[in-house]
Parts: C-alpha cells; structure tokens; sequence
C-alpha cells in the first residue's frame, strides 16, 4: 500500500468517523468536537504543528471567510 496512501487512509477514515458522529462519545477525540464551539465562521487559526492535518481540515470547514495557517514539519 505505501506509507502515503496509508495515510491517506487513515485522515479518510478519521473524517468519515467524524462527520458521521461515530467517534463523538469517545474521549479520545473529545477536543476535536470541542473545537466546533470555540472556531467560528470568519475566525483566524492558526495550527501549529499540523502534521496530517486532523485539526487543519476540522477548522477550515469552520472558518468559512476566515484563514487559516497550518504549518508542519
């Protein structure tokens, strides 16, 4: 499979679960739900440390006319 498609498997599924609620009473992934109340349309973020880009994609279909910087190593 390759360690790139692998990735992108794992921020597919990842996004899947998240956008369908499946991972919402899990406390593993309470602050990525969390963060939907904090970031709203037109804010600014900035994500340090992005690294696959879990919390990068969660916030820019929040910020809407806003930005967002995501930057990773």
């Amino acid at each position: 499979m390759g360690q790139e498609n692998y990735l992108k498997f794992l921020s597919r599924g990842f996004h899947t679960a998240y956008a369908l609620g499946f991972l919402k009473n899990n406390r593993n992934y309470q602050f990525n739900y969390f963060v939907k109340r904090i970031v709203k349309k037109g804010d600014y973020v900035v994500d340090l440390g992005a690294n696959l880009g879990y919390f990068s994609r969660i916030f820019s279909n929040i910020v809407g006319g806003g930005a967002l910087y995501a930057l990773s190593r």
